[in-house]
């Protein structure tokens, strides 16, 4: 399909796939085009011939709707030379797995006994023979690169405190460019000793916790299964009273959010706490794909519960652009309703409004190694944290593996192909990138289908609420910008 109708409660709009543009349109107009999937735009028979000279206008004029739209075909978006030309002096962000022992058992950990394909928590740690070189391998690799950012992650990496203290000495060693420092961590192990190294190279700090003491304690428990919050709110305390100004710009937070669900609580505490500043507030749901975490619920259940808070928040962030927040509780709320929800929002804003050629790239995926690098205790190098050993792209020593890369592309490329996604109404906004064809550390084609089935149905809500929102705020997405 080369458009998609759709609706808010006050205007008529097409989205046109040929200029990605939205169209509010009159609702004469809107009636009568068909809404039918067919190879070009579909003209209802009965149009009067004001309206006709009105969508020939939209096509001769504009591009829009054309008569005969470009054959698509989904192609590898990069050549291989263009790919070692990036990869050999472009590299963007570096990220350390540190160690794979953790001081925490949390319920649902994709490390932990739910999943079976995924390495398990072990004592092993990096070595310093191995940051070292990742480093190097890293810093020869960016020269070429506007901005770099080294981060360190577990297990807990805290655990290996001395490892990254080394670290980060040997890059200043290294080079003279201002590197952003980055840690993911449970925020357990923090002292003031600690905090005081974190604070004086800078780094982010990204926090998981998943809300109210009695929401988080369920899952997130120690090696011995005791409760976590109170020790880590009083380690997130230690940050503030050493350095406020700090905390608010560089502390952020990862909730996991589980059933059974209660959003409420979630959002509420955020807003009303004085742990949310400014800093990463990230949403994330349990990975439903080769787990037995949820076998313990009623997931039907589950997910009408999920859905009905879903939307009753998403009404109260939307009501938020027709009654902009005039008190500080207000104004705290829709700070984490817009950290909650604005992400697919700022992406349709930022859409390249662009006419589409013969080739249709995958839209969501990144090409490995471009961006950011994962590279595990041992060496290898991998695309992200999240796809940690499901597809290995080089290592080290050896350097990228461009054959590995292409094929994982051309993978992807087949699996696409396969299921239709250049017909698709939504392939120019659609952000699925590889860890949607992967089950464990298989490639799974079905997966790849039941996150489109779910994606395409998320964006049909996500571009109307778009445009409902830009109808009562038409400056709403301003200064906003994609991130990373």
């Amino acid at each position: 399909m080369n458009y998609y109708k759709f609706k808010t409660p006050e205007k008529f709009y097409l989205y046109d796939v040929h200029t990605n543009h939205i169209l509010r349109m009159e609702q004469s107009l809107w009636q009568h085009i068909g809404s039918r999937v067919n190879k070009s735009i579909h003209i209802e028979d009965d149009v009067d011939e004001e309206l006709l000279v009105k969508i020939r206008d939209l096509q001769n004029n504009y591009g829009i709707l054309p008569k005969k739209p470009p054959p698509s075909e989904i192609q590898n978006p990069i050549c291989d030379d263009h790919m070692i030309d990036h990869l050999s002096s472009k590299l963007q962000y570096l990220t350390l797995n540190v160690t794979e022992q953790c001081n925490f058992r949390c319920v649902y950990c994709a490390y932990g006994d739910c999943y079976q394909s995924k390495r398990k928590h072990s004592t092993i740690h990096m070595s310093w023979r191995v940051a070292k070189k990742a480093v190097d391998f890293f810093l020869e690799r960016s020269i070429q690169a506007r901005d770099i950012s080294v981060g360190f992650y577990g297990g807990e990496p805290l655990i290996v405190y001395n490892l990254i203290r080394r670290t980060v000495k040997y890059i200043q060693s290294r080079t003279s460019r201002d590197i952003s420092y980055h840690l993911t961590t449970n925020g357990s192990l923090l002292t003031e000793k600690i905090i005081k190294f974190l604070i004086e190279h800078k780094f982010t700090i990204n926090i998981s916790l998943d809300g109210p003491e009695h929401i988080h304690d369920r899952y997130r428990l120690t090696v011995g299964q005791h409760p976590t919050y109170e020790k880590i709110i009083e380690n997130i305390k230690l940050i503030q009273s050493i350095d406020m100004i700090y905390y608010r710009k560089k502390v952020g937070f990862l909730p996991t959010m589980a059933p059974p669900y209660d959003l409420f609580a979630i959002v509420n505490y955020f807003a009303d706490e004085e742990i949310f500043t400014n800093g990463t507030l990230r949403f994330s749901l349990v990975n439903e794909y080769d787990t037995t975490f949820y076998s313990r619920f009623n997931m039907k259940q589950m997910s009408r519960i999920y859905s009905k808070q879903i939307v009753i928040l998403k009404k109260k962030y939307i009501s938020f652009f027709r009654n902009p927040p005039d008190n500080t509780s207000d104004q705290r709320m829709f700070t984490v309703l817009t950290k909650f929800f604005s992400g697919s929002y700022i992406r349709l804003h930022h859409r390249p409004l662009l006419p589409l050629s013969g080739t249709c790239y995958p839209n969501g995926i990144c090409i490995p190694g471009m961006r950011k690098i994962f590279i595990t205790i041992n060496g290898d190098i991998c695309m992200c944290e999240k796809l940690e050993n499901a597809w290995v792209i080089g290592n080290i020593y050896d350097g990228f593996n461009i054959q590995n890369i292409s094929e994982l592309i051309n993978r992807y490329v087949k699996i696409c192909s396969s299921q239709r996604c250049e017909k698709c109404w939504a392939r120019r906004i659609c952000d699925l990138c590889f860890t949607s064809m992967f089950n464990g550390n298989q490639v799974s084609p079905e997966r790849k289908h039941s996150d489109c089935v779910i994606k395409k149905r998320s964006l049909a809500s996500y571009i109307r609420e778009y445009c409902y929102i830009m109808e009562k705020n038409p400056e709403a997405f301003k200064g906003t910008k994609i991130s990373g």
